[in-house]
């Protein structure tokens, strides 16, 4: 671990087996990019099934406070500037413990919001709710239901918070966050879309919790309202009862854990090409690549502009304008932000222009498509081979944007709308041509990962991108 990271944990006066899921929580934080809730490194081909936002829970007064929050449980809370950990601790000797009591959830959020049960990911457990103005209005939600069953003590960590604030919802104790983006970063209005509210209302007569999550353009008022929108009801069994999710059972993510110190991800040599790739039964070759500063010469309608604003991008002359980079320092979440901005700079984005040929693109394909791989950038340490993060700066949206998922901005033979990143597959040889849109310093030590539809491992089939 970082020695700065290291003594922030070694700081934290908590239970030894809190520290080891905190210990558990560094290791396994594999976090590189700096704006990871507005770039979410996921496969081309698969859609996320619901928003990951932060979550915490604090008590107004006094570093270290205990407070029987629940009928079943009672909670102690430490609380440092950035960071708190609630220690969940079942009451011993209470006979309402020994059997679960059933509840259902009656909602009616009005007729501004429309349930999206499609993006249900815990049997039902998790409900996702749209803004009759669409995810870009920054009001979507969501909830899930949990119960506390368990062990007899249970923990939960959450990092980087902004503010808090305990409220009263129907008579219920509730506790209202909202995490930090990155800290004065002259981009803040662009995180409207991010979930970075949260917020636990507690049904401490039953024996569960309800979680929201939500987008950062509703505002706190209009959540604690939402969240009064539900009816809870006693049911005499678990057939009648709403879904819901053990609460030994609930899984956490990076926005729980401090920032990560480990490794980046290494490169099996033996998967690392530099002239050209086969991968089941498929040739890749690299014919060319150009690095310009300029679209002139390139097809305007093979960009993706219906996902960034061209004009922003692009000058009238038709050359790549400059943007203003900010540089992040990366904090431990606990007596710093993740993410403070220390200064601001010039950068100059650059299209790296790819010609490549490829053999037998049935063999990859989907569908009868062949869809373009992601660019990623590799670093070369001590005789070893590394993905690394695109840096540790914010960027605009616009780039985020012509950059996404590190895919391209531009490609000639896209088959468009939904498949705008494919090309027809073929059992021949094909020739594409695409462009990404890369920050100048980043053009060297650039690969394509050729095979990235089976996830992350020591199986990755990169091609080097070089002249």
């Amino acid at each position: 671990m970082d020695k700065k990271i290291k003594q922030s944990y070694e700081k934290i006066t908590i239970s030894e087996e809190a520290k080891k899921r905190i210990q558990m929580g560094i290791q396994a934080d594999a976090q590189k990019n700096v704006r990871h809730n507005k770039v979410i490194h996921i496969s081309r081909l698969k859609v996320a099934a619901a928003a990951c936002l932060a979550l915490a829970v604090l008590v107004p007064t006094g570093a270290y406070a205990a407070d029987k929050l629940y009928h079943y449980f009672t909670t102690s809370v430490k609380i440092q500037d950035y960071h708190v950990d609630m220690e969940l601790s079942k009451t011993k000797g209470d006979n309402a413990t020994t059997k679960q009591q059933y509840i259902k959830l009656v909602t009616d959020f009005g007729s501004d919001y429309e349930g999206k049960s499609g993006e249900d990911v815990v049997k039902g457990v998790m409900h996702s709710y749209e803004h009759k103005d669409g995810f870009y209005s920054g009001k979507c939600f969501w909830y899930r239901l949990e119960y506390l069953d368990g062990d007899m003590k249970q923990l939960i960590s959450q990092y980087d918070i902004a503010e808090t604030e305990i409220v009263t919802i129907n008579g219920r104790k509730a506790v209202y966050s909202r995490s930090n983006t990155v800290v004065d970063s002259q981009y803040s209005d662009e995180y409207n879309t991010d979930y970075g509210q949260a917020m636990y209302l507690f049904v401490e007569d039953y024996g569960y919790v309800i979680e929201f999550g939500a987008q950062n353009g509703l505002s706190k008022d209009e959540l604690i309202k939402l969240a009064g929108c539900i009816k809870i009801e006693k049911v005499d069994s678990e057939a009648e009862a709403s879904s819901y999710e053990p609460f030994s059972l609930r899984q956490s993510g990076a926005w729980n854990n401090l920032p990560g110190t480990e490794d980046s991800d290494k490169i099996d040599p033996d998967h690392y090409y530099t002239k050209q790739a086969s991968y089941k039964n498929a040739t890749f070759k690299i014919k060319d690549v150009k690095i310009l500063d300029s679209v002139k010469n390139l097809k305007k309608d093979a960009f993706f502009d219906d996902q960034f604003d061209y004009s922003s991008l692009v000058s009238k002359d038709g050359k790549l304008k400059q943007y203003d980079r900010e540089v992040i320092k990366i904090g431990d979440g606990v007596n710093t932000p993740k993410r403070k901005v220390i200064k601001t700079e010039k950068a100059q984005p650059k299209l790296v222009y790819i010609t490549m040929e490829v053999k037998n693109s049935r063999a990859v394909g989907l569908c009868g498509k062949y869809y373009l791989p992601p660019l990623k950038f590799v670093k070369e340490e001590n005789g070893e081979m590394s993905v690394d993060g695109y840096g540790a700066y914010n960027r605009p949206e616009v780039i985020h944007n012509a950059f996404l998922d590190e895919m391209p901005c531009y490609f000639e033979e896209s088959l468009g709308g939904k498949s705008g990143w494919a090309a027809k597959s073929s059992s021949g040889t094909i020739t594409l041509h695409f462009a990404y849109l890369v920050d100048e310093e980043f053009t060297d030590h650039m690969a394509l990962w050729l095979n990235d539809t089976e996830g992350n491992g020591s199986k990755c089939t990169y091609l080097a991108v070089s002249k």
